[in-house]
């Protein structure tokens, strides 16, 4: 296999990682919810979303993700 059928091949698997992340998200289950924000925030996978990332860790906070809880009060403080 190629170089570019290598990397075409590894972003497929990651767009493969977000769309079950999002799937399960959508579900309700919050650490999903949390990797979503840590996808969006970062923006190494997908544009860079702030809006969106801070609407995933809100939904995980919102359900007592310790993680989302503690993050979302550092934003609010900023």
């Amino acid at each position: 296999m190629g170089k570019k059928q290598d990397v075409l091949k590894q972003l497929d698997s990651m767009y493969d990682v977000l769309s079950v992340a999002e799937q399960k998200a959508a579900a309700g289950d919050a650490e999903s919810q949390y990797q979503c924000f840590m996808i969006y925030n970062a923006g190494a996978m997908v544009p860079r979303d702030e809006q969106k990332a801070l609407a995933y860790l809100r939904q995980a906070a919102a359900q007592d993700f310790m993680r989302s809880r503690e993050l979302l009060a550092l934003y609010e403080e900023h």
